[in-house]
Protein backbone atom coordinates (compact mmCIF):
# COMPACT_ATOMS: atom_id res chain seq x y z
CA UNK A 1 0.00 0.00 0.00
CA UNK A 2 1.35 3.64 -0.68
CA UNK A 3 0.98 6.44 1.18
CA UNK A 4 -2.56 8.57 0.30
CA UNK A 5 -1.67 12.26 0.73
CA UNK A 6 -0.60 12.75 -2.99
CA UNK A 7 -1.73 9.22 -4.90
CA UNK A 8 -3.39 10.01 -7.97
CA UNK A 9 -4.26 7.78 -11.69
CA UNK A 10 -4.28 9.47 -14.63
CA UNK A 11 -6.10 8.21 -17.68
CA UNK A 12 -5.53 9.42 -21.18
CA UNK A 13 -6.75 8.74 -24.59
CA UNK A 14 -4.06 7.46 -27.36
CA UNK A 15 -6.27 6.92 -30.05
CA UNK A 16 -8.01 9.44 -32.58
CA UNK A 17 -10.60 7.14 -33.35
CA UNK A 18 -13.20 5.37 -31.22
CA UNK A 19 -13.74 1.73 -31.36
CA UNK A 20 -16.97 0.05 -32.15
CA UNK A 21 -18.04 0.46 -28.61
CA UNK A 22 -17.48 4.18 -29.14
CA UNK A 23 -14.80 4.46 -26.36
CA UNK A 24 -10.83 5.72 -27.16
CA UNK A 25 -8.15 3.76 -26.60
CA UNK A 26 -6.40 4.87 -23.49
CA UNK A 27 -3.52 3.98 -21.16
CA UNK A 28 -3.05 4.46 -17.32
CA UNK A 29 -0.42 6.02 -15.13
CA UNK A 30 0.57 6.75 -11.69
CA UNK A 31 0.88 10.22 -10.59
CA UNK A 32 1.75 12.59 -7.73
CA UNK A 33 -0.12 15.19 -9.55
CA UNK A 34 -2.93 17.40 -7.87
CA UNK A 35 -6.12 17.93 -9.87
CA UNK A 36 -5.27 21.41 -10.64
CA UNK A 37 -1.76 20.40 -12.01
CA UNK A 38 -3.04 17.88 -13.85
CA UNK A 39 -5.45 20.08 -16.04
CA UNK A 40 -3.01 22.83 -16.58
CA UNK A 41 -0.72 20.59 -17.91
CA UNK A 42 -2.91 20.41 -20.79
CA UNK A 43 -4.04 23.24 -23.16
CA UNK A 44 -7.52 24.88 -21.74
CA UNK A 45 -10.71 22.88 -22.44
CA UNK A 46 -13.78 21.77 -21.15
CA UNK A 47 -13.68 19.85 -17.77
CA UNK A 48 -15.88 18.82 -14.86
CA UNK A 49 -14.91 17.00 -11.12
CA UNK A 50 -17.09 14.50 -9.29
CA UNK A 51 -16.75 12.45 -6.60
CA UNK A 52 -17.25 8.22 -5.54
CA UNK A 53 -19.90 7.37 -3.26
CA UNK A 54 -18.98 3.50 -2.03
CA UNK A 55 -16.32 3.45 -4.27
CA UNK A 56 -18.09 2.19 -7.04
CA UNK A 57 -20.96 5.39 -7.99
CA UNK A 58 -20.72 8.65 -9.04
CA UNK A 59 -22.77 11.47 -7.62
CA UNK A 60 -24.99 13.28 -10.03
CA UNK A 61 -23.33 11.52 -12.79
CA UNK A 62 -25.69 12.29 -15.47
CA UNK A 63 -25.21 16.22 -14.45
CA UNK A 64 -21.39 15.77 -14.90
CA UNK A 65 -21.62 14.01 -18.46
CA UNK A 66 -23.86 17.02 -19.31
CA UNK A 67 -21.60 19.86 -18.62
CA UNK A 68 -19.17 18.16 -20.45
CA UNK A 69 -21.09 17.77 -24.15
CA UNK A 70 -22.90 21.58 -23.54
CA UNK A 71 -18.89 22.74 -22.91
CA UNK A 72 -17.74 21.29 -25.62
CA UNK A 73 -20.44 22.66 -27.94
CA UNK A 74 -19.64 26.14 -26.88
CA UNK A 75 -15.83 25.61 -26.24
CA UNK A 76 -13.69 27.30 -29.15
CA UNK A 77 -11.27 24.80 -29.58
CA UNK A 78 -9.33 26.72 -32.49
CA UNK A 79 -8.55 29.63 -30.68
CA UNK A 80 -5.94 31.47 -33.45
CA UNK A 81 -6.22 28.95 -36.56
CA UNK A 82 -7.33 29.84 -39.73
CA UNK A 83 -11.36 29.55 -40.55
CA UNK A 84 -10.79 26.70 -42.51
CA UNK A 85 -8.76 24.77 -39.86
CA UNK A 86 -11.37 26.23 -37.47
CA UNK A 87 -14.06 23.92 -38.99
CA UNK A 88 -12.03 21.11 -39.57
CA UNK A 89 -11.31 20.99 -35.74
CA UNK A 90 -15.11 21.46 -34.68
CA UNK A 91 -15.96 18.76 -36.97
CA UNK A 92 -13.74 16.76 -34.90
CA UNK A 93 -15.80 17.04 -31.65
CA UNK A 94 -19.20 16.33 -32.82
CA UNK A 95 -19.25 13.10 -30.73
CA UNK A 96 -18.43 15.52 -28.15
CA UNK A 97 -21.15 17.27 -27.92
CA UNK A 98 -23.45 14.13 -27.23
CA UNK A 99 -24.22 12.83 -23.66
CA UNK A 100 -24.43 9.07 -25.04
CA UNK A 101 -21.07 9.75 -26.67
CA UNK A 102 -19.48 11.28 -23.82
CA UNK A 103 -20.13 8.58 -21.40
CA UNK A 104 -19.09 6.01 -24.15
CA UNK A 105 -15.69 7.75 -24.16
CA UNK A 106 -15.41 8.82 -20.57
CA UNK A 107 -16.79 6.05 -18.77
CA UNK A 108 -14.28 3.23 -19.35
CA UNK A 109 -11.39 6.05 -18.66
CA UNK A 110 -13.14 6.91 -15.17
CA UNK A 111 -13.62 2.68 -14.20
CA UNK A 112 -10.02 1.93 -15.43
CA UNK A 113 -8.48 5.05 -12.94
CA UNK A 114 -10.53 3.90 -10.71
CA UNK A 115 -9.59 0.66 -10.39
CA UNK A 116 -6.20 1.25 -10.53
CA UNK A 117 -6.06 3.72 -7.61
CA UNK A 118 -8.03 1.92 -5.22
CA UNK A 119 -5.83 -1.12 -6.02
CA UNK A 120 -2.95 1.51 -5.05
CA UNK A 121 -5.05 2.20 -1.77
CA UNK A 122 -5.52 -0.83 -0.39
CA UNK A 123 -8.28 -1.36 2.24
CA UNK A 124 -8.78 2.18 2.37
CA UNK A 125 -12.55 3.75 2.94
CA UNK A 126 -11.55 6.87 1.64
CA UNK A 127 -14.14 8.00 -1.59
CA UNK A 128 -11.99 9.67 -4.45
CA UNK A 129 -12.04 12.80 -6.32
CA UNK A 130 -12.22 12.60 -10.20
CA UNK A 131 -11.50 15.23 -12.61
CA UNK A 132 -12.01 15.05 -16.41
CA UNK A 133 -11.54 16.94 -19.27
CA UNK A 134 -11.66 17.40 -22.82
CA UNK A 135 -9.47 19.42 -25.30
CA UNK A 136 -7.70 19.54 -27.75
CA UNK A 137 -4.00 18.60 -28.37
CA UNK A 138 -2.45 18.39 -31.81
CA UNK A 139 -5.32 19.08 -33.51
CA UNK A 140 -7.37 16.17 -32.29
CA UNK A 141 -9.56 15.87 -29.74
CA UNK A 142 -8.16 14.54 -26.39
CA UNK A 143 -9.19 13.16 -22.69
CA UNK A 144 -7.86 12.69 -19.53
CA UNK A 145 -9.27 11.49 -16.29
CA UNK A 146 -7.52 12.19 -12.73
CA UNK A 147 -8.31 10.10 -9.47
CA UNK A 148 -6.75 11.00 -6.55
CA UNK A 149 -7.87 11.10 -2.76
CA UNK A 150 -11.22 13.19 -1.85
CA UNK A 151 -9.67 16.04 0.53
CA UNK A 152 -12.49 17.29 2.83
CA UNK A 153 -12.64 20.68 5.19
CA UNK A 154 -10.99 20.10 8.59
CA UNK A 155 -13.48 21.52 10.51
CA UNK A 156 -17.56 22.00 10.71
CA UNK A 157 -17.56 25.49 9.63
CA UNK A 158 -15.16 28.17 7.71
CA UNK A 159 -13.54 31.14 6.82
CA UNK A 160 -14.01 32.44 3.23
CA UNK A 161 -12.38 36.36 2.19
CA UNK A 162 -14.16 38.27 -0.24
CA UNK A 163 -11.32 38.81 -3.01
CA UNK A 164 -11.47 38.80 -6.65
CA UNK A 165 -13.80 40.24 -9.46
CA UNK A 166 -16.23 37.42 -11.40
CA UNK A 167 -15.33 35.25 -14.32
CA UNK A 168 -16.06 35.93 -17.69
CA UNK A 169 -17.74 32.62 -18.56
CA UNK A 170 -19.31 31.27 -15.90
CA UNK A 171 -21.35 29.10 -18.58
CA UNK A 172 -18.62 26.85 -19.74
CA UNK A 173 -16.27 24.82 -17.04
CA UNK A 174 -12.87 25.80 -18.54
CA UNK A 175 -10.08 24.74 -17.34
CA UNK A 176 -8.62 28.11 -18.40
CA UNK A 177 -10.13 29.21 -15.05
CA UNK A 178 -7.83 27.00 -13.08
CA UNK A 179 -4.44 28.44 -14.72
CA UNK A 180 -6.98 32.79 -14.01
CA UNK A 181 -7.84 31.77 -10.31
CA UNK A 182 -3.90 30.66 -9.40
CA UNK A 183 -2.96 33.88 -8.28
CA UNK A 184 -5.80 34.63 -6.19
CA UNK A 185 -5.16 30.80 -4.32
CA UNK A 186 -1.81 32.06 -3.96
CA UNK A 187 -2.88 35.05 -2.12
CA UNK A 188 -5.13 33.46 0.52
CA UNK A 189 -3.96 32.91 3.80
CA UNK A 190 -3.44 29.16 4.84
CA UNK A 191 -6.93 29.13 7.44
CA UNK A 192 -8.91 30.53 4.49
CA UNK A 193 -10.87 27.75 2.88
CA UNK A 194 -12.44 29.77 -0.39
CA UNK A 195 -12.51 33.26 -1.78
CA UNK A 196 -15.85 34.85 -2.67
CA UNK A 197 -15.69 36.66 -6.10
CA UNK A 198 -17.70 39.45 -5.86
CA UNK A 199 -18.03 43.26 -7.70
CA UNK A 200 -16.53 45.93 -5.75
CA UNK A 201 -19.24 48.37 -7.46
CA UNK A 202 -21.95 46.98 -6.19
CA UNK A 203 -21.08 44.84 -3.23
CA UNK A 204 -23.01 41.71 -5.26
CA UNK A 205 -21.37 38.32 -4.34
CA UNK A 206 -21.21 35.96 -7.50
CA UNK A 207 -19.46 32.89 -6.32
CA UNK A 208 -16.71 30.95 -4.86
CA UNK A 209 -13.27 30.01 -7.09
CA UNK A 210 -14.60 26.41 -6.49
CA UNK A 211 -17.88 26.70 -5.24
CA UNK A 212 -21.52 28.17 -5.50
CA UNK A 213 -22.14 30.60 -2.55
CA UNK A 214 -25.18 30.61 -0.34
CA UNK A 215 -26.98 33.45 2.34
CA UNK A 216 -29.78 32.93 4.37
CA UNK A 217 -31.78 35.78 5.34
CA UNK A 218 -35.20 36.59 7.29
CA UNK A 219 -37.78 37.35 4.70
CA UNK A 220 -39.05 40.74 5.92
CA UNK A 221 -42.74 39.64 5.51
CA UNK A 222 -43.18 36.31 7.07
CA UNK A 223 -40.34 36.40 9.01
CA UNK A 224 -39.29 32.77 8.15
CA UNK A 225 -35.74 32.12 6.61
CA UNK A 226 -35.17 32.33 2.98
CA UNK A 227 -31.77 31.24 1.25
CA UNK A 228 -30.42 33.93 -1.91
CA UNK A 229 -27.78 32.90 -3.95
CA UNK A 230 -26.69 35.01 -7.32
CA UNK A 231 -29.10 34.58 -10.04
CA UNK A 232 -27.75 31.34 -12.18
CA UNK A 233 -27.57 33.13 -15.48
CA UNK A 234 -24.45 35.06 -13.51
CA UNK A 235 -22.45 31.68 -11.94
CA UNK A 236 -21.83 28.23 -12.45
CA UNK A 237 -24.71 26.17 -11.39
CA UNK A 238 -22.60 23.46 -9.76
CA UNK A 239 -24.23 20.03 -8.95
CA UNK A 240 -24.36 20.48 -5.59
CA UNK A 241 -25.95 23.57 -5.61
CA UNK A 242 -28.40 21.99 -7.70
CA UNK A 243 -29.06 19.51 -4.88
CA UNK A 244 -29.32 22.56 -1.79
CA UNK A 245 -32.36 24.13 -4.47
CA UNK A 246 -33.86 21.28 -4.72
CA UNK A 247 -33.91 20.28 -1.30
CA UNK A 248 -34.98 23.82 -0.28
CA UNK A 249 -37.90 23.77 -2.97
CA UNK A 250 -38.86 20.29 -1.37
CA UNK A 251 -39.19 21.41 2.18
CA UNK A 252 -40.55 24.95 1.75
CA UNK A 253 -37.78 26.94 2.35
CA UNK A 254 -37.62 30.06 -0.57
CA UNK A 255 -34.77 30.55 -2.68
CA UNK A 256 -34.12 33.93 -4.11
CA UNK A 257 -32.02 34.35 -7.21
CA UNK A 258 -30.25 37.83 -6.33
CA UNK A 259 -26.92 38.74 -5.18
CA UNK A 260 -26.09 38.52 -1.92
CA UNK A 261 -24.88 41.55 -0.53
CA UNK A 262 -21.91 42.49 1.38
CA UNK A 263 -24.35 45.46 2.94
CA UNK A 264 -26.38 43.41 4.36
CA UNK A 265 -23.87 40.92 6.13
CA UNK A 266 -22.38 44.41 7.27
CA UNK A 267 -25.74 45.51 8.71
CA UNK A 268 -25.92 41.54 10.07
CA UNK A 269 -28.84 40.85 8.27
CA UNK A 270 -27.26 37.74 7.08
CA UNK A 271 -28.21 34.68 9.69
CA UNK A 272 -26.09 32.25 8.05
CA UNK A 273 -24.24 31.56 4.78
CA UNK A 274 -22.32 28.92 3.05
CA UNK A 275 -20.20 27.43 0.06
CA UNK A 276 -21.04 24.38 -1.76
CA UNK A 277 -19.20 22.22 -3.80
CA UNK A 278 -18.27 18.39 -4.82
CA UNK A 279 -15.72 18.06 -2.12
CA UNK A 280 -17.34 20.47 0.42
CA UNK A 281 -21.15 19.80 -0.01
CA UNK A 282 -22.33 21.67 1.87
CA UNK A 283 -19.87 24.24 4.50
CA UNK A 284 -21.14 26.38 6.57
CA UNK A 285 -19.22 29.99 7.25
CA UNK A 286 -17.92 31.18 10.02
CA UNK A 287 -16.03 34.21 9.54
CA UNK A 288 -16.37 36.47 6.25
CA UNK A 289 -13.23 38.60 5.76
CA UNK A 290 -12.86 41.59 3.76
CA UNK A 291 -11.27 42.84 0.62
CA UNK A 292 -8.84 45.33 2.37
CA UNK A 293 -8.18 42.44 5.40
CA UNK A 294 -8.94 45.19 7.87
CA UNK A 295 -12.41 43.73 9.07
CA UNK A 296 -14.25 40.45 9.12
CA UNK A 297 -17.50 39.39 9.99
CA UNK A 298 -18.68 36.23 12.48
CA UNK A 299 -21.66 34.25 11.39
CA UNK A 300 -23.20 32.13 14.56
CA UNK A 301 -24.61 28.76 14.17
CA UNK A 302 -27.69 28.71 11.43
CA UNK A 303 -30.45 26.27 11.94
CA UNK A 304 -31.41 26.34 8.00
CA UNK A 305 -27.80 26.05 6.86
CA UNK A 306 -27.15 22.86 9.40
CA UNK A 307 -30.13 21.34 8.15
CA UNK A 308 -29.51 21.56 4.55
CA UNK A 309 -26.14 20.23 5.78
CA UNK A 310 -27.55 17.54 6.52
CA UNK A 311 -29.78 16.82 4.22
CA UNK A 312 -27.64 17.18 1.37
CA UNK A 313 -25.43 14.45 2.63
CA UNK A 314 -28.42 11.86 2.11
CA UNK A 315 -29.77 12.88 -0.18
CA UNK A 316 -26.38 12.71 -2.39
CA UNK A 317 -27.13 8.55 -2.04
CA UNK A 318 -30.11 8.90 -4.29
CA UNK A 319 -28.40 10.90 -6.65
CA UNK A 320 -25.91 8.43 -7.52
CA UNK A 321 -25.03 6.18 -10.50
CA UNK A 322 -23.02 2.83 -10.38
CA UNK A 323 -20.73 2.73 -12.91
CA UNK A 324 -18.39 -0.23 -11.81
Amino acid sequence: MVALNHTAVIAETTGHSPDLNGAYPFNLKDSQLSPNDFLIQYPPGAYTACRTLGHNSIVEFDSHMTRIANSVKYYDFSEGSASEQAQELSAKFHLFKHVGSVRKILVPMMKGALLRYFELLGESKEEAKITLIVCAKDGHPFSAVHVTRLSGPKSGRCKVAVHGEPRNSPKIKDSQWVRDRQSIEDELPSDVNEALLYDSATGHVYEGLSSNFFAVVKDPQSGEPKVVTAPVEHVLLGTIMKIVIATCERNGIPVEFTFPNLGDLLSFRWEGAFITSTSRLVLPIETVEFPDGSSSVRLGDCPTVEFLRQEVEKEIYTRSHRIM
